[in-house]
């Protein structure tokens, strides 16, 4: 940021190098370098200019016959605070956010599994939810083969997995390992 920046001039900001860019010198960034471009480094992880860690930890790789499921992924930054991304799809609905250098609150990687496990079993319950309050949920892709209530045994095991996982993540609970 130029001395002559203001606040409002500013489009994007990338905290891990703390860079902070108008619209114009964001686009001639984007034009000059590709996005996995590495910017910043933390230990082992690297970071491209949008906060997101390339090379995160994946910890948590969990997909079904059905194609559902979810993945959870940790990274670590300079304040050695942890932060999380996910990926999952349940059913017809899914979404995801990378593991980012921005936000990381984590105190170690177990508690930031465990709140993307919390993230995860949300979103899988909210899926269940509208499954058991609307009955079928169709799929945009081919209306003509909706999901029906049969779907739900298949979902309800996921969330079992996942509280599974949350059992084994959960940071109340002392271990031998210290992790």
């Amino acid at each position: 940021m130029t001395k002559d920046m203001k606040e409002k001039d500013i489009f994007h900001e990338c905290f891990c190098t703390g860079q902070k860019m108008t619209w114009e010198e964001w686009a001639q960034w984007v034009e000059n370098h590709p996005s996995s471009e590495i910017v910043h480094r933390c230990g082992e992880f690297e970071y491209n200019i949008n906060d997101v860690c390339l090379n995160p930890h994946h910890l948590i790789i969990f997909k079904d016959k059905s194609k559902n499921g979810f993945e959870i992924r940790t990274c670590q930054v300079d304040s050695g605070k942890w932060n999380y991304g996910v990926d999952y799809w349940f059913g017809t609905q899914g979404g995801c956010h990378g593991a980012a250098f921005t936000n990381a609150t984590y105190d170690t990687e177990k508690a930031a599994v465990y709140a993307a496990l919390q993230e995860v079993e949300l979103k899988c319950s909210r899926v269940i939810d509208e499954i058991g309050r609307y009955g079928e949920i169709t799929d945009n892709e081919d209306e003509e083969k909706p999901h029906n209530n049969s779907y739900l045994p298949k979902l309800k095991a996921i969330k079992n997995k996942i509280e599974a996982y949350k059992q084994q993540y959960n940071t109340m609970v002392l271990n031998l390992f210290g992790w």
